[in-house]
């Protein structure tokens, strides 16, 4: 929501294409952050492992599983597929409705992407 204004004013100005770019710069912005401050494993910070034994020193080797059968075992849960759905819906929602629908029916009406007296709140109301 707080970037819908930066978003409309790229977009106005420049075209939707660079509005790709914002989004972007958000995510390579808050990977580098997580890289930088989130710490590798829990003895970097002085804690034990989770779920290691009072008496339990270093860390414990990493079980032999390759990727596929981790991958294979999430796929197959029913967590997975509620949240895949959900996010789907959500997904094909907002494209769906809000991009492709509403913001022309706006623009017929001479409505702009965000107008003035507006803020972000009241463009996401319907």
């Amino acid at each position: 929501m707080a970037t819908l204004p930066l978003l409309a004013s790229v977009a106005d100005a420049h075209g939707w294409r660079a509005c790709l770019l914002v989004p972007c710069a958000l995510v390579a912005l808050g990977a580098l952050a997580v890289h930088a401050l989130v710490p590798e494993r829990p003895e970097d910070v002085g804690l034990r492992p989770y779920g290691a034994c009072q008496g339990e020193g270093g860390p414990r080797p990493l079980a032999s599983r390759s990727a596929g059968d981790s991958l294979r075992e999430i796929v197959l849960s029913g967590p997975f597929w509620v949240l895949f759905g959900r996010f789907a819906l959500c997904g094909t929602t907002t494209a769906g409705l809000v991009q492709v629908h509403r913001m022309p029916f706006r623009a017929d009406l001479g409505i702009g992407a965000v107008p003035r007296h507006e803020g972000p709140a009241a463009q996401a109301a319907p």
